[in-house]
């Protein structure tokens, strides 16, 4: 063999190699791409897995510059977190229920992007019953504020990733035969900025305590909260002018007063708190049921409600023509 024919060869052979290699590498980056299309809460989820396990080990390391409050006795937290215990237990229970819902709904469901909307669900829930596992086990060593009262700081890492998946999921409804799943990006992510900015204020306020800043802190976080519940109205407004059937407007203006109606109480119930209308346990008690039926709402909207219809019948009208 010439020394012409053999680099030839050579050249050959590691073209198709750099080849084979480019083709593995774009299969596997579409597969990916085709992930987070199809299933976009599952790729949150595991990143979230992520970010909740720095969180916990945070959480480690920051709970020895936390003390109690002198003559607070550990064992009332024992008391109020054996009261609280089964109600978190519950509360885990019906996430079990609620996940084994999602996954029906991504399942069975035929329009694919109701399967997307499930899958945003999947993860809220999925979010919502690691951390009341974690806080049934344990895993959280006590935090206090700064005058040495317990608080919950697992539960504002929940709300800070859930409420943004809750917004997208409310943006996503109404949105029949067309091409996005969220049509108005910009208004979504405000909406998603102003309820971060009210969780981060809301729990200043609970590390701050009862004090003169504290209550201004908390004034800031109720405006905050003002302005998410207008930008929530005008995604719903904006989705009922696209609707495609008046079944579809009817399920979204139900989901909408049942978010209103829901997530106004988490803040009622904190001012309670402080203000010690509501003891610990009584408020841990609130704040969970209160958890429960916000974030279930969504997966039993998502079984029950009339969305996506169009594209369920387009769907199928496309699988008889095909057969």
């Amino acid at each position: 063999m010439s020394q012409g024919s053999f680099l030839k060869n050579s050249k050959s052979a590691s073209f198709i190699s750099d080849s084979g290699s480019n083709d593995e590498k774009g299969s596997f980056s579409m597969r990916i791409k085709k992930a987070q299309k199809e299933m976009p809460g599952v790729v949150l989820f595991i990143l979230w897995c992520c970010v909740y396990a720095v969180f916990v080990y945070g959480s480690w390391v920051l709970s020895g510059y936390c003390k109690p409050k002198i003559g607070f006795a550990s064992q009332s937290d024992e008391v109020t977190l054996d009261k609280a215990k089964f109600v978190h237990v519950l509360a885990a229970f019906i996430f079990g229920v609620c996940i084994i819902m999602d996954v029906s709904g991504m399942v069975f469901q035929v329009s694919a992007k109701k399967r997307q909307v499930n899958s945003l669900a999947l993860f809220i829930n999925m979010v919502s019953f690691v951390v009341y596992v974690s806080t049934v086990l344990d895993v959280f060593t006590p935090m206090y504020d700064t005058v040495g009262e317990p608080i919950a700081i697992q539960f504002f890492m929940q709300w800070m990733c859930t409420t943004p998946i809750m917004i997208l999921v409310l943006a996503s409804l109404g949105t029949s035969m067309e091409e996005n799943l969220v049509p108005d990006w910009p208004l979504v992510i405000n909406a998603i900025c102003w309820d971060e900015l009210m969780l981060v204020l809301g729990l200043t306020h609970n590390i701050i305590g009862s004090c003169l800043i504290g209550w201004a802190v908390f004034c800031c976080a109720a405006s905050c909260f003002v302005i998410v519940y207008y930008r929530i109205w005008q995604i719903i407004d904006r989705n009922v002018k696209q609707a495609a059937t008046t079944y579809e407007i009817t399920s979204m203006r139900g989901l909408q007063i049942y978010t209103y109606l829901l997530w106004i109480s988490f803040p009622t119930l904190h001012i309670l708190h402080h203000l010690h209308v509501l003891d610990d346990t009584q408020f841990s008690i609130c704040r969970t049921f209160v958890d429960v039926l916000s974030k279930a709402i969504y997966t039993v909207a998502l079984m029950t409600g009339n969305f996506c219809i169009l594209d369920t019948v387009a769907t199928l009208r496309l699988q008889q023509m095909e057969a």
